[in-house]
């Protein structure tokens, strides 16, 4: 018998939406006993109501840094941009590519993207580091955080003239960010990076980690979101 591939796909589809499901509800145990899980609205209703499994979202990363304290070591980057794909449940699975990235005061020690870009060490490949991770709408005390997870959101790639602890560095755990326009339907969305002060109060088992040492986004750091796939255009927010 011929296998439909119309409905093989949907059973893919479908198992990767449990998929990650499961993992996002998992994350979410990490919170507050207060915190909710949300759920996207596009044009003031959810994917449910408006009979839409998944949603392209794609958008630009303002300059920030990335700390890592008991290095003593800032990495900063100018921007970035991501995209990604939201899923049912209030989940989104997003993929970024910061760019501009360089050690605080070096100057030469910057990251390339890939293990192949470092070992072909090309000026022009220097300074990305491309990260990918999980995340969930949260309602929690009349607010909307966005919780990012993943077991390897990034490995940075350093060129051999960085005095850092392993060539190939992974960055893993999960960090919060803040949907301040979340309850309000418009074209662009904002997330916001937190203090460390307030996610070490607020969320303390959300931690990312560099090797051994803590890594934390600097506050200040700002994504500006919009619809690409079917509603490109549209107005969109979270529940």
């Amino acid at each position: 018998m011929p296998l439909d591939l119309g409905q093989h796909n949907q059973k893919r589809h479908s198992i990767k939406v449990l998929v990650l499901s499961l993992l996002a509800a998992l994350g979410l145990m990490a919170f507050a006993a207060s915190a909710q899980a949300g759920e996207y609205k596009i044009e003031g209703k959810t994917a449910t109501e408006k009979g839409t499994a998944s949603e392209s979202v794609s958008g630009t990363i303002a300059a920030g840094k990335l700390l890592f304290p008991g290095l003593s070591t800032t990495l900063t980057c100018t921007g970035g941009a991501f995209s990604g794909t939201i899923l049912l449940g209030g989940i989104v699975h997003a993929s970024t590519l910061f760019s501009g990235c360089e050690v605080e005061g070096s100057g030469t020690c910057k990251p390339f993207e890939t293990k192949v870009k470092m070992e072909t060490n090309l000026t022009a490949d220097k300074g990305f580091i491309s990260a990918s991770g999980l995340g969930e709408i949260i309602l929690m005390n009349g607010k909307h955080y966005i919780l990012v997870s993943s077991p390897a959101f990034t490995t940075i790639f350093w060129p051999k003239l960085c005095a850092a602890p392993a060539l190939e560095t992974q960055i893993a755990g999960s960090t919060v960010f803040y949907a301040p326009s979340a309850l309000v339907m418009s074209v662009n969305q904002t997330l916001n990076t937190i203090p460390q002060a307030e996610l070490e109060s607020l969320f303390p088992n959300d931690k990312l980690s560099y090797i051994t040492q803590a890594a934390w986004l600097d506050a200040g750091g700002t994504t500006d979101a919009a619809l690409t796939g079917a509603n490109k255009g549209k107005t969109w927010g979270g529940e």
